[in-house]
């Protein structure tokens, strides 16, 4: 049974066809009795999904020692970071579900907002899970590590340019908006000031994380703490809202007319791009604990 919920926890992807097929059952007309084995199967993959929610609600978690078993670290900064990895799973997991059922609600069956939610769900979730730690209520105040620690050495160059890039989109969006009245300019007007201050407030919550304070620690679990802090403000909630980001300011592109329909495509497939790139990898952690050390 361990194996199959081990299989079945990683299948999240499940989730988002869950509310449609939830909506499908409940306001598609009944047939005849030739759908008994129909009904069925829809029985069976609602169950599955349902199983799929439960165990990430329950915060089941095989994968988070396996992406890090390659990681140079001692047993403690191996048991911090697994830790971590865990909380940070949970909380983006509950987020994105919670943003993808009012998506679908809100949307009428569009995908666009389940989408938006999704996104939106998985950035807030991902950056609530460090609000705790950012307070430094854990840090002894007696022995203080005053290690200078800037954003730029834990977060990479392409999240830095990538977040200032749809920044500067929304700002453009706005001034262009101001300066030509068109249909759709105040819809247009508000997914782009969204995108502006969910930039403002990644770049706001990226400092808090980077220079948290934290106790002397000895070197190796100081280098687990400075992975964990390159993780927490990269994957953890910069690049997520760098996806929701770009994904309003194609909102906001898409309200314009047609005559925007590719950039706003385009910008669609950038912000799932970067959203994917959050995804917690093996190669990924190792590639950020090479880049800070």
């Amino acid at each position: 049974m361990r194996r199959v919920a081990e299989v079945l926890v990683r299948q999240r992807w499940v989730l988002i066809v869950l509310p449609f097929l939830i909506g499908a059952m409940l306001f598609l007309p009944p047939s005849d009795g030739r759908s008994i084995v129909g009904r069925v199967i829809w029985g069976v993959a609602l169950l599955v999904a349902a199983t799929v929610l439960a165990l990430n609600l329950a915060g089941f978690d095989p994968g988070a020692a396996e992406v890090t078993a390659d990681v140079d670290t001692t047993s403690l900064g191996r048991a911090l970071l697994v830790r971590w990895l865990s909380r940070s799973r949970y909380g983006r997991f509950v987020g994105g579900a919670a943003g993808l059922v009012l998506g679908v609600g809100f949307g009428d069956g569009d995908l666009g907002p389940a989408l938006l939610g999704l996104l939106a769900g998985v950035a807030v979730g991902g950056a609530l899970v460090e609000v705790h730690a950012v307070s430094g209520r854990h840090a002894s105040r007696r022995t203080a590590d005053l290690t200078a620690r800037r954003v730029v050495d834990y977060v990479p160059a392409i999240d830095r340019a990538a977040l200032a890039v749809v920044a500067v989109l929304a700002v453009a969006v706005v001034i262009a908006v101001t300066t030509v009245e068109r249909a759709g300019s105040a819809l247009a007007t508000r997914f782009a000031i969204s995108a502006l201050l969910v930039s403002l407030a990644t770049a706001a919550m990226q400092r808090a994380v980077v220079g948290r304070r934290r106790p002397a620690l000895e070197p190796a679990l100081r280098s687990a703490d400075d992975l964990l802090r390159s993780l927490a403000a990269a994957q953890g909630f910069t690049r997520p809202a760098i996806a929701l980001a770009a994904a309003l300011v194609a909102h906001a592109l898409f309200a314009l007319g047609s005559r925007w329909s590719i950039t706003a495509l385009v910008l669609w497939i950038a912000a799932l791009g970067w959203y994917v790139a959050s995804w917690r990898t093996r190669s990924g952690i190792l590639g950020r604990q090479a880049a800070i050390a």
